[in-house]
C-alpha cells in the first residue's frame, strides 16, 4: 500500500486566479480539477491495496515500516514492480500548497501587511478544525476494528498492510502519540497515530509554513541585518529539528511559490495550448519514474518541477470559467479533498474488515470489483458528511477568533 497522501492544508481560494468574486477563472477551475484529481488517485490506491493485487503484480507486499523507510530515503521509491502514482500525488500537493501559501507570504511581505499573528490563525484554524477530529475518530475506529474483527483481520494480517505487529498498532493508539501528532510530531518524536499513516505529509506541510516565511523575511525583508540573520539560524535550526526526512523535500515546496512569483505574458490561448503540453510531460514524468525505477528525491523534484510549469500555464487562464458539470465536479472534491486525505485510511481500515475478514487478496471478478467500488462510494457519502461537519466551519471559526481579537476588552473591576 502506498504511503505517500496528498497534502491539503492549503487554502485553494487564497491565490486562485480569479475575474471576479462571483466567476472563477477557467485556471481556477483547473486547479480545482488537479487537486480533486489527486486526491481520488490516492485514495483509490489506499483502497485498491487493502484488497486486489496491483495492475503489475509484484513481489509480496513490503511491511509498511519498510516501505515508509524507502520513502524518506534515496532508496528506489515504491517501485515493487507495481503501477500506483500516490507518491506523485503528494509531490503535485506540495507544489500547489506553496503556490496558494507560499505565494500569500509573498503578497504580504511585497505589499507591507505581513502578521505573524494572522497568518498562524489563518493555518492553526485550517489544519486544526479537521486534524483534531481526524485523530480521535481514526484512533476510535482502530481501536473497534482490532477488538471486533480479531488478529486475522487487516489489522493484523501479515500480508496485509504491513502495519506490524499488534502490540505495535495498539501501542499508536495511545493518548501519547495521539497528541504528538496534534502538535505535527509525527515521525520526529512519535509515530503515526494507528493505521493513519497518511498523515506525514501535514506534518511536512506544517514545518514548511514555519521555515518558508522565515527565509521570505531574510530575503524581502528591509530592515537589519541582525534579523536577518536570525530568520535564517531560526529556519536552520527548525529544519536540523525536524529531520532529513522532511527538509529534503522542502525545496519541491517553495517550488510553488517561485510559480507566483514568474511573469505571466502569455495570452489565454497560448497559456491553454502550453497547459495542455506540460499537462502530457507531467503525466509522461509520473509513468516514467515508475517504469525507469527513479529514486524518490530524483523523482519527486522531477514530478515537482512539472507540476510547477503546469501550474505556471494553469494560472494564466484567466477567462471566466463556464457553468457545468466539471465545474460542479472539480470544485466538489477539491473542497472536501482535506477531509479525505485525513479521514480515508482508518475508514477505509474499518470497511476492509467489514467486508474482508478474515483478510485476504480478492480476484478482479465483476462482483468482487463492484463491492470494492461501492465501498469507496460509501466512504466518499461518508467524507462529505465529514466535511460539512468540521471543514465547512473552518471560515465560520476564523471569523469568530478574529472578531474576537477586535473586540475591545472591558477594564476589570477594581
Amino acid at each position: 500500500m502506498p504511503l505517500r497522501c496528498p497534502t491539503y492544508g492549503a487554502d485553494l481560494t487564497v491565490a486562485t486566479p480569479k475575474v471576479s468574486i462571483s466567476k472563477p477563472s477557467e485556471g481556477s477551475v483547473h486547479l480545482d480539477a488537479l487537486r480533486g484529481a489527486a486526491a481520488l488517485i490516492v485514495f483509490a490506491n489506499h483502497t485498491r491495496a487493502l484488497y486486489f493485487p496491483s495492475a503489475l503484480q509484484g513481489p509480496p507486499p513490503i511491511p509498511l515500516e519498510v516501505q515508509q523507510a524507502a520513502v524518506r530515503t534515496t532508496a528506489p521509491a515504491e517501485n515493487y514492480g507495481e503501477i500506483k502514482f500516490a507518491s506523485e500525488a503528494v509531490v503535485i500537493f506540495f507544489v500547489l500548497s506553496g503556490y496558494l501559501v507560499g505565494g500569500s507570504v509573498l503578497r504580504s511581505l511585497r505589499t507591507a501587511q505581513w502578521s505573524w499573528r494572522v497568518y498562524l490563525t489563518k493555518r492553526i484554524t485550517r489544519l486544526y478544525v479537521v486534524l483534531i477530529p481526524a485523530i480521535l475518530i481514526g484512533v476510535a475506529l482502530d481501536y473497534v476494528g482490532i477488538h471486533l474483527f480479531g488478529p486475522a483481520s487487516i489489522y493484523t494480517a501479515p500480508e496485509g498492510m504491513g502495519l506490524g505487529t499488534l502490540a505495535n498498532l495498539v501501542g499508536r493508539l495511545q493518548p501519547s502519540v495521539m497528541l504528538g501528532n496534534a502538535l505535527f510530531l509525527e515521525s520526529i518524536l512519535v509515530p503515526y497515530p494507528g493505521t493513519n499513516a497518511s498523515i506525514w505529509s501535514l506534518v511536512n506541510e506544517f514545518w514548511y509554513y514555519l521555515v518558508f516565511p522565515l527565509l521570505a523575511l531574510a530575503w524581502a525583508t528591509k530592515r537589519g541585518w541582525a534579523l536577518r540573520i536570525a530568520c535564517v539560524l531560526a529556519a536552520c535550526v527548525l529544519l536540523v529539528f525536524v529531520g532529513r526526512h522532511i527538509a529534503i523535500l522542502f525545496p519541491v515546496w517553495v517550488f510553488g511559490a517561485l510559480v507566483s512569483m514568474l511573469p505571466r505574458r502569455f495570452s489565454v490561448k497560448q497559456a491553454k495550448r502550453l497547459s495542455a503540453v506540460f499537462g502530457l510531460l507531467l503525466l509522461t514524468g509520473m509513468v516514467g519514474v515508475r517504469l525507469l525505477h527513479f529514486q524518490a528525491v530524483p523523482a519527486d523534484y522531477l514530478i515537482g518541477v512539472l507540476t510547477a510549469l503546469l501550474l505556471w500555464a494553469v494560472v494564466q487562464q484567466t477567462a471566466p470559467a463556464s457553468d457545468g458539470l466539471y465545474k460542479t465536479v472539480t470544485g466538489f472534491f477539491s473542497r472536501i479533498s482535506y477531509t479525505l486525505y485525513l479521514f480515508h485510511l482508518p475508514m477505509a481500515m474499518f470497511v476492509c474488515g467489514l467486508l474482508n475478514s478474515p483478510w485476504r487478496r480478492w480476484t478482479y471478478t465483476p462482483k468482487n470489483v463492484a463491492i470494492y467500488l461501492a465501498s469507496d462510494f460509501m466512504i466518499l457519502l461518508l467524507i462529505y458528511g465529514l466535511w460539512w461537519i468540521f471543514e465547512a466551519k473552518t471560515d465560520t471559526i476564523r471569523t469568530w477568533i478574529f472578531e474576537r481579537e477586535r473586540q475591545p476588552r472591558s477594564p476589570r473591576s477594581a
